[in-house]
């Protein structure tokens, strides 16, 4: 018979997390929410007042539910916290409801927001679905506007439509410690918009979330010079031609992140600092966008053409496809790409103004590539391109002379991009099913990517067969760069481990 081991923690079977130093202790406790902070108390005598020395106060109402009585259990165990801890030294709040529970926390909220503010708060979270049907503003007390401890401050959250808030700023607004600011709003104000951004002197992160209105013209005035970080998602209740503007005037900025689906203009002042971007514009305009709206896009590459990582949507580049105002400006600092393919012709005008780009990846596109949108490439007549090299792409798609599948146009020629022949190392192409247009894209980047290291094909949904026969058609392509090793990989199965390697 097997021997039943006994299993001791520690020795004499102490209690080591209770032996731990109370500093300790209190850090820990502030990772919980606040109302499982205080239950700790009926662990020992040690723990009945610990909780209250926590500096995080975290509640989540959204299980508590009027009819029930919890919320009123609730709002009463809110109260009693700020009576028995201790009111100074307040480092973070963060209060979450639903709409339907407001109608009564609001009752409560000015004067736990007076108490956090009193107590030196440096992280204020806010997710309240304050607005509702009817888009009621959120009202916060004077001091809130002036407070100087604010580090951190997120207003409105991840409740959806609801959870945007109305913000009317006072006279006076001053920020003077805020550095990272998370902002959901509904019809914002011009106050807001040219006003609290200018107001916050240290602010490095602002993340911007507005359902914007379709009848008043919005501008945002976004000119902070120690911004490192910014993101905007921008919406609109109804379809309109009103034309909103972004100012942007950041010197340090770093990182830029852009979800807008009205296309708005956008003026990108000092932004040579600038690593990172993603862009993904246009999404309500598909298929109605005149030249003059598209051309917006233009001018917001023009204005971040400093970067040196950038990704594209393909509703970003399916708006390309509607502008016409070909700026000459160039990605001087461009190394890395990532963007879906929508036309060959616009994929190549924007690849020739990147110069010096070493990575592109091809994301998913299940529309693929439209070969009938054959637009003449600018500035390409009698095979002069400011110097690029005249080796040219020859369509497939037109054979036995049929040029009707190119809308009566003969297939075009186009110049290799120069980057493909000095510095294009690695590309990737996502979520290949092996249509015929990504076999094109394979076949032309083996043809003419003098400098390429690698090629990366990841499957999707392809069988066993398809990926025998797709190894088969790529031994047969063409290669110019004699180092190029090519990666095919399937998903979901071992995504990380090439199937097979040539």
């Amino acid at each position: 018979m097997e021997k039943k081991r006994n299993i001791k923690i520690g020795e004499g079977n102490e209690d080591r997390i209770s032996n731990l130093p109370d500093p300790i202790l209190v850090d820990i406790l502030s990772l919980l929410e606040t109302k499982y902070a205080v239950r700790t108390g009926v662990l020992s005598t040690k723990w009945k007042h610990l909780w209250a020395s926590v500096p995080n106060l975290i509640f989540d109402l959204r299980d508590m539910y009027p009819e029930t009585g919890g919320l009123l259990k609730s709002i009463f165990f809110i109260n009693s916290v700020f009576v028995f801890r201790d009111p100074l030294h307040i480092r973070r709040f963060s209060l979450t409801c639903r709409h339907a529970q407001w109608r009564i926390v609001s009752d409560f909220f000015n004067a736990w927001m007076t108490a956090v503010l009193r107590g030196g708060v440096q992280e204020l979270h806010i997710d309240v679905p304050v607005g509702g049907p009817d888009h009621r503003p959120l009202h916060l007390p004077p001091i809130f506007f002036t407070c100087e401890t604010l580090v951190d401050l997120k207003l409105g959250g991840e409740g959806g439509y609801f959870s945007r808030v109305v913000l009317n700023l006072p006279n006076w607004v001053h920020f003077p410690n805020l550095k990272r600011l998370s902002l959901k709003v509904y019809n914002p104000s011009d106050d807001l918009t040219k006003r609290l951004f200018t107001s916050c002197p240290l602010l490095e992160s602002l993340s911007i979330d507005a359902v914007l209105p379709y009848n008043r013209e919005v501008i945002f005035n976004i000119t902070a010079h120690t911004l490192k970080d910014l993101t905007m998602v921008l919406t609109s209740d109804k379809f309109d031609d009103c034309k909103h503007k972004v100012v942007v005037d950041a010197p340090f900025l770093e990182n830029f992140c852009i979800e807008d689906d009205l296309l708005a203009c956008y003026s990108m002042k000092n932004s040579s600092s600038l690593v990172k971007a993603f862009i993904d514009v246009g999404e309500r305009f598909i298929g109605t966008l005149g030249n003059d709206r598209a051309n917006y896009l233009f001018e917001l590459l023009r204005g971040i053409s400093g970067v040196k990582s950038l990704r594209l949507s393909d509703h970003t580049m399916r708006a390309l496809e509607y502008a016409d105002n070909y700026g000459p400006f160039i990605f001087p600092n461009l190394i890395r790409l990532e963007l879906s393919v929508t036309s060959w012709s616009r994929l190549l005008d924007l690849l020739e103004r990147i110069p010096h780009l070493e990575s592109l990846r091809f994301l998913k596109n299940d529309g693929g590539i439209d070969a009938n949108m054959k637009v003449e490439v600018s500035g390409a007549e009698n095979g002069d391109r400011n110097g690029y090299s005249d080796q040219i792409l020859a369509f497939s798609g037109a054979e036995n002379g049929d040029q009707n599948e190119y809308c009566g146009h003969s297939p075009q020629a186009f110049v290799v991009p120069c980057c493909l022949l000095s510095h294009l190392k690695l590309i990737k192409v996502d979520a290949f099913t092996g249509r015929e247009d990504q076999l094109q894209l394979v076949k032309y980047f083996l043809k003419n990517a003098k400098r390429l290291n690698k090629l990366i094909i990841v499957c999707e949904d392809l069988a066993s067969d398809a990926g025998v026969d797709f190894h088969t058609k790529l031994l047969m392509f063409p290669r110019v760069s004699e180092t190029c090793q090519i990666e095919f990989y399937r998903l979901p199965a071992h995504p990380f481990r090439p199937i097979l390697r040539f």
